[in-house]
């Protein structure tokens, strides 16, 4: 700990950095011979300005290297730890990013409405941004008294101007109750299309939303970077998302949107969204890329993956009987599956012990089932497995 927090106070020193954590180890499975396997566990880069506590973001990392190396115990691979063979730190130099002068829309998203863009000509379009959501009328595009009035609303202290991404955290710390996501654009083409189109995604999202809450637009050209205030999240990604056209509403981390007739459950939009927020908010925020037209995906991480001792084979064959039952208004069945045979292998690794296949009854060759057996042993065999 104290040779890392020297590295890295004298590298923040120069400049803001990024740095992440490896861990690499060598695990074995109990009485297996030459069960010998090296595994390697990291975090993902992570951000530190020189008025950082760096002590507590190296913690925080190494309990994240912890839990993931606890995750790889606990998923039954049967390896233990052997040995830790070395803790390396990677430092890389950061150019953050920051917001600058105006700069305008593309005429597709302006035309949307979702968002109000301050004619600012200084530095301090994130401040304008910000204070968007307090100002009303006709000018609200233009930067004026009309926002410099409201600037005692919120703590602005230590903020950089241009704003780099990384003091967002600083304004939130500034003011309690406060939080921002960020979203960037990508401008796209698709044939045959003549113009093209816009895609918004995520940089920046917050586990939580606070009570005062901010989405913010991050723009790109040659001369710089800008913030845009969304005021109407929904209309602007909508088209990008579903062409649905009753009242839907979206997920600002991954998208997914949600209406009155998107669930089998029959929940409300926002009641199925609630359900979908515990599961996406233990993901990052993520922009998905697709496969050119006519190219491959291909699976390369073959290091990272973990064998199983056993995998079952299962399968089922049913003859169509005739039928002639109406089912609802508009429905007519003219044909019932009904179940003739199962079967299925178990097949297990190599290294697994011929004692434990032989403990737990688990047969060794193809268990096929006909007939009236089926209904009465199928269930209890897998429940069994």
């Amino acid at each position: 700990m104290p040779e890392m927090r020297n590295i890295l106070n004298t590298r923040v020193q120069e400049g803001p950095i990024k740095f992440n954590l490896k861990l690499e180890a060598t695990y074995n499975r109990p009485n297996v011979p030459n069960s010998s396997e090296n595994r390697a566990f990291k975090t993902s880069a992570v951000e530190i300005c020189i008025d950082n506590n760096i002590t507590e973001v190296i913690e925080r990392e190494y309990m994240k290297l912890l839990a993931e190396e606890e995750t790889y115990i606990s998923h039954g691979s049967g390896f233990i730890l052997d040995t830790i063979d070395g803790l390396l730190l990677a430092v890389y130099t950061y150019t953050p990013m920051g917001g600058s002068s105006y700069i305008q829309l593309p005429s597709l998203i302006d035309r949307k409405r979702g968002t109000i863009n301050p004619q600012n000509m200084d530095q301090q379009c994130f401040k304008w941004a910000i204070l968007a959501k307090h100002v009303m009328g006709t000018s609200v595009c233009h930067v004026g008294v009309n926002y410099t009035k409201h600037e005692d609303k919120y703590n602005f202290e230590g903020i950089s101007f241009p704003t780099p991404l990384s003091d967002i955290a600083k304004f939130e710390k500034n003011n309690i109750g406060v939080s921002v996501n960020v979203y960037g654009i990508e401008k796209k083409f698709q044939p045959p299309r003549k113009y093209p189109t816009y895609e918004v995604y995520p940089l920046r999202v917050v586990d939580e939303e606070k009570a005062d809450h901010f989405d913010l637009l991050l723009l790109t050209d040659e001369n710089g970077l800008h913030y845009v205030y969304i005021s109407n999240f929904s209309r602007l990604i909508r088209a990008q998302k579903t062409g649905h056209d009753g009242r839907v509403v979206f997920c600002k981390r991954c998208f997914t949107s949600f209406d009155n007739r998107s669930n089998k459950l029959k929940l409300s939009g926002q009641v199925a969204l609630e359900h979908h927020k515990k599961i996406c908010g233990a993901h990052k925020p993520i922009l998905p890329v697709m496969p050119e037209e006519g190219g491959c995906i291909e699976f390369k991480s073959w290091t990272n993956t973990v064998r199983h001792p056993f995998v079952l084979y299962a399968d089922f064959e049913a003859l169509l009987v005739k039928t002639d039952e109406v089912k609802g208004k508009s429905t007519n069945l003219v044909q019932r599956h009904e179940a003739m045979s199962n079967g299925f292998l178990v097949k297990a690794s190599d290294d697994v012990p011929d004692e434990l296949i032989k403990q737990h009854d688990i047969p060794t060759g193809p268990v096929i089932y006909r007939g009236a057996r089926i209904r009465r042993t199928w269930r209890g065999t897998l429940l069994k497995l």
